[in-house]
């Protein structure tokens, strides 16, 4: 796949990021900035560490909120579609990701 339109839609073509759709990093990105302005201090970017709103149960709780509501046709509260509902589920899942990925590292590092 070269990125260039096709029957997928369009892809970015960045490296090897072309299975991936620039709307949906575009909706992530705008889900990541509400939660920046929305969580202050707090937000995932401003203070990457666990604390109860971002713990394991509290992110993968968030997550299914959002698939809930949007198999149940409910648009997201903020930016009033359901295409931002998917990119809340996919943002809250990389965030995890993240956390996850440094609390690794830093049980490798003590090892």
């Amino acid at each position: 796949m070269t990125g260039a339109d096709d029957s997928r839609g369009s892809r970015l073509s960045v490296g090897n990021y072309e299975t991936l759709d620039p709307e949906f990093l575009k909706a992530m990105n705008e889900i990541g900035h509400y939660g920046n302005e929305k969580y202050r201090e707090e937000s995932f970017f401003k203070n990457p560490t666990r604390s109860e709103r971002k713990s394991t149960r509290a992110i993968v709780q968030h997550i299914q909120k959002h698939c809930e509501e949007f198999v149940a046709g409910v648009e997201h509260d903020h930016f009033h579609t359901l295409e931002h509902q998917l990119a809340a589920v996919a943002f809250n899942a990389m965030m995890e990701f993240y956390m996850f990925k440094r609390e690794q590292a830093a049980k490798n590092a003590k090892s």
